[in-house]
């Protein structure tokens, strides 16, 4: 006689939306490849929108704050009042409960902050995935007050029974800033498939003109990702290098869109940049370009490394905190130059492109380094793992104490 059968944990997963970011790609690979016989994940957005909402699995529920409360005489009493956030924690709680999660796991700094007051109502146990270093994102957010706000980041992280960090600059934030307990911390870095990711990059041609050398850079239209750096140095790169045969490629789409059309116009360099957009499927344009270029300030991982090198593309990067240089081995898996630096970038650019015997053994080796370290069939059993370990914690803390015989 079989004994009773044992649900599948039911892990909720929070996070803003579904847009085409770092963080949102990799929600949708967990929830992909969760195992299902110990897991049922669901997802629970602030806004039911964003590119990546079409490739959620079927199987997974999706809730939103917004869906019954936008445009509704609540929402506009709470506006009023200043009482949405707290509206938001009710709502999200009030989900946990109605749904029988068992495990929160958030993700990005606003997430977590609903997410943290949301689970201790709910009382149900909680990880949190910190992706960029936590002083940064609480200069961000502070709105002029930066000891309320790290008391709130140290409040919501400290409540956590783990916090995931992306990379280890991020994790060394998280302890040494906020004082975070050590065990509480764990690395845990993004995932790829690097399989599919070469499946991908064959998926269509970009109709790259063959008499050109073609530069990516996919990246937000954000401050954070300096694309007014990029301009510079590809200034640069064509008035003192003489480089004319390049051909710069901005994947993606942002608040900046306009602002960098028209500087690229004031430079001049309408003949040289090619505002490709937001694509699903970027991996095509690694395929067939001939460098990938990451100017960021700061970053948390920097995941769109990772997929470039898992095609076969030279990389250059800035060597910002935190992720980067973790993701490129040291600089063995590509090259490092200083944030904020035109002229560094453009001699990186002219470097990689004149000497491509170092480019492709840099490469060659970064390839390797992605599947060994960053490969999704080593992180999503160690993510597993980790989550049968917080509930076993969870249902250890609940059980009621056995007497022992006198």
């Amino acid at each position: 006689m079989s004994g009773p059968e044992i649900r599948p944990q039911r892990v909720l997963f929070v996070i803003g939306s579904m847009g085409g970011g770092g963080a949102e790609r990799q929600v949708v690979e967990m929830l992909k490849r969760l195992d299902r016989r110990k897991f049922q994940p669901v997802l629970y957005l602030s806004h039911r929108e964003g590119d990546l909402l079409s490739e959620v699995p079927g199987d997974v529920e999706i809730h939103s704050f917004w869906d019954h409360y936008a445009g509704t005489w609540k929402s506009k009493v709470h506006h009023l009042l200043g009482l949405t956030a707290r509206a938001r924690c009710q709502h999200l709680a009030e989900t946990i409960r109605r749904e029988r999660i068992d495990l929160v796991f958030d993700h990005c700094y606003l997430a977590t902050v609903d997410a943290a007051v949301a689970a201790r109502l709910a009382r149900v146990p909680r990880i949190s995935m910190c992706v960029v270093d936590p002083m940064t994102e609480i200069q961000f957010y502070s709105r002029g007050n930066e000891q309320r706000e790290f008391l709130r980041a140290r409040e919501m992280y400290g409540t956590a029974q783990r916090v995931l960090a992306v990379s280890q600059g991020v994790q060394r934030g998280l302890i040494e800033d906020l004082d975070i307990p050590v065990g509480t911390v764990r690395l845990h870095y993004n995932m790829i498939d690097v399989a599919e990711a070469q499946r991908l990059s064959q998926a269509y041609d970009p109709q790259f003109d063959p008499h050109r050398i073609h530069i990516v850079t996919a990246a937000r239209l954000a401050p954070q990702k300096a694309h007014r750096d990029i301009l510079a140095a590809l200034e640069r790169l064509v008035s003192q290098y003489g480089r004319r045969e390049l051909m710069w490629h901005f994947v993606g789409d942002g608040p900046l869109s306009e602002e960098l059309a028209s500087e690229i116009a004031r430079r001049g360099l309408l003949p040289y940049v090619h505002m490709a957009g937001f694509q699903r499927n970027p991996y095509p344009y690694y395929r067939h370009a001939h460098l990938f270029c990451l100017a960021s300030t700061y970053e948390g991982f920097g995941c769109v490394l990772m997929e470039a090198l898992a095609c076969g593309l030279p990389v250059i990067s800035t060597d910002c905190p935190s992720g980067p240089r973790e993701v490129l081995d040291d600089g063995r898996a590509g090259l490092l130059v200083p944030p904020r630096d035109p002229a560094a970038l453009a001699a990186a650019v002219d470097q990689c492109l004149s000497d491509t015997e170092a480019a492709r053994e840099r490469t060659t080796h970064g390839q390797q380094f992605v599947a060994q370290t960053f490969g999704l069939d080593v992180g999503i059993p160690r993510l597993e793992a980790l989550f049968e370990e917080v509930l076993n914690e969870a249902r250890t803390a609940t059980s009621p104490a056995v007497a022992v015989p006198s």
